[in-house]
């Protein structure tokens, strides 16, 4: 008898030491097969463009851009512009402010995704824009009735704090959509760039109320210097887009094409109407996004956690500031999560229950600061599909943990993955 429970406790530990050894291989994993067949929004603010052509529109085709937002008061929408925009794979939202309740000729063209009738909205605008609403889902319910609203500085036009501000247009306005603009990145008195405080607090407060009320949720970001912001760097268009992305935004729109003002530098130059840097930069990291937006489309964002890194011996104000960020270890598939870094963990759910996670470096991207982040998993998973900049890598776990480095100004998607 002794001697069979010897066999038995030698068969098992050499099943376990088979086991921590690497017995699964990266062909024995579960990878997810995904058709491509979904596009995340990827919009910008048309400005001061009024001369809306094929070439302009190829330009918003080159640098992965399907949605279209109207802000100049010069442009003509005609069949001909619609036909242009269907032709580059772009939408177009029309500003209409004003609108009254006309139906517009090109009501029905496959181009024409809506109206934005209304730009940040005060808190004392909601109920007229309740009304609006109820009329155009009288008339147009199958076309966006489209409004962007106030960050979280916009003082007094909020009525009270920013969450109630939000809170308050989400039950009174009902959109179809929750739209914000914030421009995270300043420069100080010495030119030194400065992430805005505010910042991660806001995003988290509008994905949380787009989340409770059953909406995508949008954000715009800066695209253009002006002002006191920045003139976007690619690592800075690509951090601002990745931290959307852990927030789980479901559109990520470019603030903006073109400006007749001499103060602002744009991806397109108002007088030559040509690129600019910030046009390549702006374009780089789209491209990186739209090469796995099908991958991220098919999870719905379930919450974001704010973790503090280790080199950092106080929390960030930016985090303190977060009130609805999730435990990164609660029903999640993570047992535990560290980083040296700042560190944003959005959690990600699909349709079947499988997790994902976003993990974006917070730290401010001006000061270069890599992440070195360990995650451990459940042990019903063996490995990972780690997409970085759009580059998918599949990896083996070792004692259910894997080590990654998050450059600065980065987030990579993780999809843990069981053995077949």
């Amino acid at each position: 008898m002794k001697r069979i429970i010897s066999v038995l406790a030698l068969t098992i530990c050499l099943t376990v030491l088979l086991s921590a050894c690497g017995s699964v291989s990266l062909e024995d994993l579960n990878s997810p097969v995904l058709e491509d067949d979904q596009e995340m929004v990827i919009g910008i603010w048309s400005g001061s463009m009024a001369n809306w052509n094929e070439l302009h529109f190829s330009y918003l085709q080159e640098a992965d851009i399907n949605l279209l937002l109207g802000t100049s008061e010069y442009i003509t929408y005609t069949e001909q512009l619609f036909d242009m925009a269907e032709a580059a794979g772009v939408r177009v939202i029309p500003d209409s402010r004003k609108w009254d309740g006309e139906i517009p000729s090109f009501a029905e063209h496959p181009a024409f995704a809506g109206y934005c009738v209304w730009d940040e909205p005060a808190r004392s605008d909601f109920e007229k824009l309740a009304e609006k609403k109820a009329q155009w889902d009288s008339l147009m319910a199958n076309k966006m009735f489209f409004v962007n609203v106030f960050p979280g500085w916009a003082g007094t036009a909020l009525g009270g704090s920013f969450d109630s501000y939000i809170s308050n247009y989400m039950q009174i306005v009902q959109p179809e959509v929750l739209c914000f603009d914030h421009y995270p990145l300043m420069k100080d008195a010495n030119e030194n760039t400065v992430v805005r405080d505010t910042f991660f607090s806001d995003m988290d407060i509008c994905s949380h109320y787009a989340k409770q009320s059953g909406v995508d949720f949008w954000f715009t970001l800066l695209a253009s210097g002006h002002l006191d912001y920045v003139d976007p760097t690619e690592e800075e268009f690509r951090w601002q887009m990745a931290v959307g992305q852990a927030y789980g935004a479901r559109g990520l729109v470019h603030y903006v094409y073109t400006s007749h003002d001499p103060d602002y530098t744009c991806p397109i130059d108002w007088r030559s109407q040509v690129p600019t840097e910030l046009y390549e930069n702006m374009a780089a990291a789209n491209a990186e996004v739209a090469a796995w937006d099908h991958i991220y489309m098919n999870y719905d964002w379930q919450g974001t956690a704010t973790i503090g890194g280790s080199n950092n011996p106080y929390t960030s104000i930016g985090f303190q500031l977060c009130q609805y960020a999730v435990k990164p270890t609660e029903n999640t598939g993570i047992t535990a999560i560290s980083s040296d870094e700042d560190l944003l963990c959005g959690i990600f759910e699909d349709e079947n229950g499988n997790k994902a996670y976003m993990l974006t470096n917070a730290t401010n991207p001006a000061e270069e600061k890599d992440a070195t982040v360990t995650l451990t998993l459940d042990k019903e998973y063996k490995g990972v599909l780690v997409i970085d900049r759009g580059a998918q890598t599949t990896k083996l776990l070792e004692k259910q943990a894997i080590t990654i480095e998050i450059e600065a100004s980065e987030g990579v998607f993780i999809i843990p993955l069981t053995a077949k």
